[in-house]
């Protein structure tokens, strides 16, 4: 059947469903995908009275829960999850039960509880594909709470599970923690507050560090464990103890002087005395020249003198930086920085030799493509046109997949000294409809996913593949289709690219966007570093960059006259294709609409029965970010780069900010006529906006080299 077809039978089934309880004398027998139909078709209220037709099983108290949590009622949800857990201990999802728990206390402001329930779940459950999701909420909740993390996990609360799955007896008393051994080694010891440090857990952390001290005051670890001890309470926010933790380190005269006096800069600067915070950088650069941190300080005195806004200090000490750390791992950063003030200045040549620099030094760095396009760039400006392309190839080969590489290829394009652009042999199926996640279009990824297994080098799949393939059934079942596709992409290791890339694609075509994209956005990162992406099968780009909610996509985009692979730029970069997204700056849904904004669009497209919820809703929220981008665009001559940083920036600023270009390059007597795109970019002082742009035009790049090259 087709997808669309299913969904809409499944919304009339629904409908029928209502009918029959609402109708007395009206017999009929109910299943429990008659529930999960009326669940998922927003008619909660029937759901409900499904489920309580149903004869009993643990995952209609699940799916109550969730039913729940829909209507807004999280007391009746957390009462459904705990019953979930109390009627069957040894439930395939009890994981999930506990993590809304888990949630609804956090959303409720009960960090305490979330901490401790957060702890139990680690403990009961190493191996789900929630804990990191259990983590983020367990920091997060000591962050608000400004709680401290236990040692070591509390044991589980009366009458909920242990780890060996049995309930808890009532009044029993906790197990004993394990004390940390007298009698341990030293080095054990750091070794252990150490693991807890790059955990995040520094409360913990610093406890075992003083242990150590005072067990072992004459260990060589003595002042590294001080070190720590002042890195914990830099981290907490303690300042004031950090800063005298480090100086009292400084007091020991041992080999870790340095650090302390490294790290007292940052304290410093914390607390808003970047004079003292400069001068503590330039105390390692003077007294431990040799020490591995001297490159970063002398990095740093720049830094922080481009934060106080003393262009002229920083540019003198990113020059030193240049001349005197010939091997430092910040050459690139540096070299990128000092290049851009020389090239706009004007003084081509000198720009020429620092990116150079940059590039030679560190080929393999962040900023060694910058460095080496910006080369490029200055040998155009010097008249060596060919050396110019030369460089630029070297981008484009090197540096393939990358914001620069595109913006080599455009270059080369516009002088005719493009070479042969390498494409996809894909046959690509345009989605003719925006999918809805129903079990019929996303059970076929599980059973693809069984054939990889099986054609692993074990005959059998692995009891753990197994449980993974019941849960991901149960949740598919309830319809929790993006818990079901995070378990079934959690548990992919074993399966070779290609399976993995076709099972992305699958996912996509069922409407789960997001999972896949962050997923294969890491591979695609880690490859283009490598300068490895030839290795990676061609289904894989596909399954990062899909044609997501594409027919709304497309008549939107071509009812405001916008290139709807820019549309689906943004929204990736924007929300990854999560329509329920909220910013830090509360922006909403797939484009990332702010509550004013949105407002003055709809005002613009008559949308009278406006309101901010409905900037979730997909099919809305791209009909106005099209629209506010289109008008953008307008404003800036469909120059996409200028429209990008005024739909991120604000279009006030981008305005300001080409004229203080332009006021910059009339100073320096350099042409002003022109604004050359890549010197826009780079100038734009927010660094958000500056690596937004690129990003979304990397993006955009990305979509027309798949599916329109073109």
């Amino acid at each position: 059947m087709h997808p669309k077809i299913f969904f809409r039978s499944n919304f009339f089934a629904a409908c029928l469903i209502a009918f029959a309880l609402l109708t007395p004398g009206y017999a009929q027998d109910y299943s429990f995908n008659d529930a999960v139909a009326a669940y998922k078709s927003g008619q909660y209220d029937t759901a409900l009275k499904i489920c309580d037709e149903l004869p009993y099983d643990t995952k209609v108290d699940l799916l109550r829960g969730y039913i729940y949590l829909s209507k807004n009622d999280a007391e009746k949800a957390e009462e459904m999850f705990k019953d979930t857990l109390t009627n069957n201990r040894f439930y395939t999802l009890s994981d999930y039960a506990r993590f809304e728990i888990i949630k609804i206390n956090y959303y409720a402001g009960k960090f305490d509880a979330v901490i401790t329930k957060g702890d139990e779940f680690i403990s009961l459950y190493p191996a789900s594909s929630l804990l990191p999701n259990v983590k983020n909420l367990v920091k997060q909740a000591r962050k608000k709470g400004n709680a401290a993390a236990p040692a070591t996990p509390p044991p589980a609360p009366s009458g909920e599970l242990t780890q060996t799955g049995e309930a808890a007896p009532i009044n029993a008393a906790a197990p004993p923690t394990k004390p940390i051994a007298q009698t341990a080694p030293a080095e054990n010891l750091f070794n252990e507050g150490l693991a807890l440090f790059d955990s995040l857990n520094y409360g913990p952390a610093q406890t075992v560090f003083k242990k150590l001290m005072h067990s072992y005051p004459k260990s060589r670890y003595y002042d590294d464990a001080l070190l720590m001890i002042g890195r914990c309470e830099f981290r907490m926010g303690q300042y004031k103890a950090a800063r005298k933790t480090f100086r009292k380190v400084m007091t020991l005269d041992r080999d870790t002087a340095d650090d302390a006096q490294f790290y007292l800069g940052f304290v410093y600067a914390k607390q808003g005395n970047l004079p003292r915070a400069i001068k503590a950088f330039q105390a390692v650069v003077r007294y431990f020249p040799h020490s591995d941190l001297a490159d970063d300080a002398q990095f740093y005195i720049g830094y922080y003198y481009e934060v106080d806004n003393n262009d002229p200090k920083a540019l003198a000490a990113y020059g030193k930086l240049l001349k005197n750390f010939k091997h430092s791992d910040m050459l690139d950063d540096v070299a990128l920085k000092v290049g851009m003030q020389q090239y706009s200045k004007g003084d081509y040549a000198w720009a020429y030799a620092t990116f150079k620099l940059g590039f030679g030094a560190s080929p393999n760095e962040d900023f060694a493509d910058a460095c080496l396009f910006w080369q490029a760039k200055c040998a155009k400006k010097l008249g060596q046109t060919e050396e110019a392309n030369e460089l630029l190839q070297m981008v484009f080969k090197n540096y393939d997949h990358t914001y620069y590489a595109f913006r080599a290829r455009d270059m080369l394009a516009s002088s005719g000294a493009l070479g042969d652009l390498i494409t996809f042999d894909l046959t690509l199926i345009e989605p003719g409809y925006t999918p809805k996640k129903n079990s019929a279009e996303i059970a076929p990824l599980l059973e693809l996913w069984k054939q990889a297994q099986k054609m692993g080098p074990a005959k059998r799949m692995a009891e753990k593949d197994l449980e993974r393939a019941q849960r991901f059934n149960e949740l598919v079942e309830l319809g929790q289709y993006q818990y079901a596709a995070k378990e079934i992409i959690g548990s992919s290791s074993k399966l070779d690219q290609r399976t993995l890339s076709n099972l992305g694609i699958l996912l996509a075509y069922a409407g789960e966007y997001t999972v896949p994209v962050r997923h294969f956005d890491k591979i695609i990162k880690s490859a283009t570093t490598r300068g490895a992406t030839e290795t990676l099968p061609s289904e894989m780009w596909i399954a990062a960059y899909p044609l997501a909610y594409w027919p709304e996509v497309k008549k939107q985009a071509e009812a405001f006259g916008v290139d709807p692979y820019l549309v689906l730029a943004i929204m990736r970069e924007e929300s990854r294709f999560d329509p329920s997204v909220t910013s830090r700056a509360y922006a909403r849904g797939l484009m990332q609409i702010m509550s004013r904004t949105g407002k003055r669009i709809a005002k613009k497209l008559d949308l009278d029965t406006y309101t901010t919820k409905k900037l979730y809703e997909p099919e809305l929220n791209i009909k106005m970010g099209t629209f506010y981008i289109s008008q953008v665009l307008q404003g800036f001559s469909n120059q996409p780069a200028l429209a990008l940083a005024g739909y991120n920036g604000g279009p006030g600023n981008v305005s300001k900010w080409s004229k203080s270009l332009k006021t910059q390059k009339i100073g320096a007597g350099l042409d002003s006529d022109q604004l050359d795109i890549d010197e826009f970019i780079e100038h734009i002082p927010y660094r958000e906006t500056r690596n937004y742009v690129k990003r979304v035009l990397k993006t955009y790049y990305e979509y027309k080299r798949i599916y329109d090259s073109k």
